[in-house]
């Protein structure tokens, strides 16, 4: 209807009380549905405010988790770093055991070498006293080659002088003769 036209039969004042009546029909639905939306819209962020808490405890105890992770880690990481020095206790007692060994037998070979060289020594003098040995029997042998070189030729100076070398010379020489041919 239009502003400038009006019924003109009486309705006006019905029309009047139903807007009136649609208003405040309009004005509760509306309140009501206001008020269903700020209800919806505070369960909407209590709901949002106890998930975005549970998440809150759920970091927390992530992060919880995360520092036991890594107090254990530590643990892990000490008992480790113990381990590892009691391996190098270890290892620096074998290696002065190993040293102590060492020297004790740089000290046998040192006693070895001395009683090597002693040993030589001794078979040097050794063989020093057997080849002035050898040469005084070598000696003895030259003086008993003489001697039966000697005795050798005393025999044949015997024999040459004797009547039956003299007798047997022209025999000998026709041996010699075939001898050589």
């Amino acid at each position: 209807m239009d502003g400038n036209h009006r019924p003109a039969d009486g309705r006006e004042h019905v029309y009047r009380a139903m807007l009136r009546t649609f208003g405040d029909i309009l004005l509760g639905q509306s309140s009501a549905t206001v008020q269903q939306h700020a209800a919806l819209s505070a369960a909407l962020e209590r709901e949002e405010t106890l998930r975005a808490r549970a998440q809150v405890e759920r970091d927390a105890a992530q992060t919880l988790r995360a520092k036991a992770q890594a107090e254990r880690g530590a643990e892990q990481t000490l008992r480790a770093k113990a381990e590892a020095e009691r391996s190098t206790e270890q290892t620096l007692r074998a290696n002065a055991e190993a040293e102590r060994n060492t020297e004790q037998t740089l000290r046998a070979n040192a006693e070895a070498e001395r009683n090597t060289e002693q040993t030589l020594r001794a078979n040097a003098e050794a063989e020093r006293d057997a080849e002035q040995m050898l040469r005084a029997h070598a000696q003895a042998e030259r003086n008993a080659e003489q001697v039966l070189r000697a005795h050798a030729q005393a025999e044949r100076d015997a024999i040459r002088q004797s009547n039956f070398w003299r007798l047997t010379a022209p025999l000998r020489a026709t041996i010699n003769l075939f001898k050589r041919r």
